[in-house]
C-alpha cells in the first residue's frame, strides 16, 4: 500500500471515530462472578462503563428459578421502567441506583430477598448505539440463607473484685457451605469503640481507649477453638464495670480476591460489675448479693445469699468457726472476732444453727480495714 494510500485509511479511521463519539471503544463492565450474599443484607454492584457519553443506566435480572425470563429492575432515566415485582421496592428506595462517576454507577439492594438470586444485566446504551452486546454486562448472584449464629457463654450479670481476672465467652459459627471467615469484636455497652477486634484475616487490633492496656498484655482476644473466642481481662478495675457483649461479622472472598462483609450479628450482654472486698463486707445484703462462678461460702444476711471470693471465705470461714465454738449460742458478742455477732437462735428456731450465721454487726472501719489487708495480703 503505498503511503498516500494508507494516510487515506488512516484518516477515514479517526473521521469514523470522532462521529461515532467514540463507540468503536466503548464497554461495559460489571464484577466477576459468582458471587454470594446472604438473605437480609445488602447488594451493591458497579456497572463501569470506558466512557462517559452513556444514554442511561438500566439493571435487569433473569432470575434463577425462571432463567428465560427478563425482569427490568431500574433505570436512571425512565421512572416507569421498573417491572411490578420491584416495583414497590424501588419507590421507598429498597432498590436505587448512585452514580459514582461520570463513568459508573452502582446498584443497591436492600434486604435481599430467596427470590432475588438470578443474573443480573446492566445495560449502559450510548447515543450511538449500533450493537447491543457492545454495552451490555452481566454477573451470576446466589442468595444463601444467613445462618451466622453468634451467642455469648456468660450470665447475664457478674460481680468480681478489683484485681480479679474476667473471662467472657463468645461462640460464633455459621453453617454455610460457602468458605467464609469471621471477624470478631469485644464492645462495652457505653462505647462506640470496639475493645478488641480480630479481623477476618486474623490480626488483633485494639480501640483507642484500650491499645495500652492491649499492649501491657491486661486485655487479650484469644481464639481457643474454631467456634470460641475469649475476652480476658487480668486484672479488673473499678473502670471496668460495665454490660460488655461481641459482634461477629461473617465475610467472604469475591472472585475479585475482595473481602466482603456478608452479615454481622451481636450477642446479649453480660453486666460485670467491680466492687472492692471491704465495700462488699460493709453493704452487706442492702447494697446488692454477689454471684460469683467460684466456690464461695454463703453467709446469710437477712435470709440473703452472698457469695464472696476464696481468700475472703477462708478468712470468713476461720471467723464464725471461732464464734461458734467459743461462744456457743450465748447471746453475745464475741470480743476476739468483732466482725460477728453471735445474737443466739431467735425464738422457735433449730438450737444446733451456728449464731454467727445471723446478721453480723460490722466493726469500727479501722478493724475491718486491718483483716482485710492481711486477707488480700496472702492472695
Amino acid at each position: 500500500m503505498s503511503p498516500p494510500h494508507r494516510d487515506r485509511v488512516w484518516l477515514l479511521a479517526a473521521v469514523l471515530l470522532l462521529y461515532s463519539g467514540g463507540a468503536l471503544s466503548h464497554h461495559v463492565s460489571v464484577p466477576p462472578g459468582p458471587l454470594y450474599r446472604t438473605e437480609g443484607s445488602t447488594l451493591s454492584l458497579w456497572c463501569n462503563t470506558s466512557s462517559p457519553s452513556v444514554a442511561a443506566y438500566e439493571w435487569s435480572m433473569f432470575p434463577a428459578h425462571s432463567p428465560g425470563r427478563k425482569l427490568q429492575i431500574v433505570s436512571s432515566a425512565d421512572p416507569g421502567f421498573s417491572y411490578a415485582v420491584f416495583r414497590d421496592r424501588v419507590l421507598d428506595r429498597r432498590i436505587y441506583l448512585e452514580r459514582a462517576t461520570e463513568a459508573s454507577t452502582r446498584l443497591h439492594m436492600l434486604r435481599l430477598q430467596k427470590e432475588d438470586a438470578g443474573e443480573y444485566e446492566c445495560y449502559a446504551p450510548s447515543p450511538t448505539l449500533r450493537y447491543y452486546r457492545s454495552y451490555c454486562a452481566s454477573v451470576t448472584l446466589t442468595v444463601i440463607p444467613d445462618s451466622l449464629h453468634v451467642s455469648l457463654l456468660s450470665p447475664q450479670e457478674l460481680t468480681l473484685y478489683t484485681d480479679d481476672p474476667l473471662t467472657l465467652s463468645c461462640e460464633v459459627f455459621s453453617r454455610t457451605e460457602q468458605h467464609t471467615h469471621f471477624s470478631v469484636s469485644w464492645y462495652r455497652q457505653d462505647s462506640a469503640q470496639p475493645l478488641l477486634t480480630l479481623s477476618e484475616l486474623s490480626v488483633v487490633s485494639a480501640g483507642s481507649p484500650y491499645k495500652k492496656r492491649h499492649q501491657a498484655g491486661e486485655i487479650r482476644l484469644e481464639k481457643v477453638s474454631a467456634i470460641l473466642y475469649h475476652l480476658i481481662v487480668s486484672s479488673l478495675e473499678p473502670d471496668d464495670q460495665a454490660k460488655y457483649y461481641c459482634q461477629a461479622t461473617e465475610w467472604i472472598q469475591d472472585p475479585d480476591k475482595t473481602w466482603y462483609p456478608l452479615t454481622t450479628k451481636r450477642s446479649h450482654g453480660t453486666r460485670v460489675h467491680v466492687v472492692s472486698p471491704r465495700s462488699a463486707l460493709l453493704g452487706g445484703a442492702a447494697v446488692f448479693p454477689l454471684f460469683l462462678q467460684k466456690h464461695s461460702l454463703e453467709i446469710i444476711y437477712t435470709k440473703m445469699a452472698v457469695g464472696l471470693p476464696s481468700r475472703l471465705c477462708t478468712f470468713l470461714e476461720a471467723v464464725l468457726s471461732n464464734c461458734c465454738s467459743k461462744s456457743a449460742f450465748e447471746n453475745k458478742r464475741n470480743p476476739e472476732n468483732p466482725l460477728c455477732d453471735v445474737s443466739g437462735p431467735q425464738p422457735g428456731e433449730e438450737p444446733n444453727r451456728c449464731p454467727a450465721l445471723y446478721p453480723p454487726v460490722i466493726a469500727p472501719s479501722s478493724d475491718v480495714d486491718n483483716a482485710l489487708h492481711h486477707v488480700i495480703s496472702m492472695k
